[in-house]
């Protein structure tokens, strides 16, 4: 899966999706974010939001990978990792892919799928439940 979306992602675009999650109400199950922002990539509603702070400003997918700096550059898909001792996902830049980091349980993260491209990923499971939230 490539990423479809083109095009510049600008600090403002960036405030602007801060107010417009405002209104996720962050349940502590789901990623704190994106639970009312379809990806612009995928199409999904649940995994995709804006993120960061001062420091850092993204926008990020996390069932299809996609990622965008509020900076004007391109956008870009992570690396999915999983640890197989606890269960845990995560990802990395592409860049940084050569510095997979050690889990907090103290195994180590390899390479796997995004849930879009596995029908088996356990993400599967939230989106059936995501879907069904907003189907009402």
């Amino acid at each position: 899966m490539k990423n479809e979306v083109k095009g510049e992602y600008a600090i403002a675009q960036w405030e602007n999706d801060m107010q417009i999650n405002q209104f996720c109400g962050k349940h502590q199950n789901w990623f704190y974010s994106g639970c009312t922002m379809p990806c612009p990539n995928c199409k999904n509603v649940g995994f995709y939001g804006p993120k960061g702070d001062v420091s850092r400003r993204y926008r990020a997918c996390k069932f299809c990978g996609f990622w965008q700096e509020a900076d004007g550059t391109e956008p870009y898909r992570c690396i999915a990792l999983y640890c197989d001792a606890c269960g845990t996902y995560d990802w990395t830049a592409p860049k940084d892919e050569k510095d997979y980091k050690n889990c907090k349980c103290g195994g180590k993260y390899k390479r796997t799928d995004w849930a879009s491209d596995n029908p088996n990923h356990l993400f599967h499971k939230f989106k059936q439940q995501m879907d069904i939230l907003h189907s009402f």
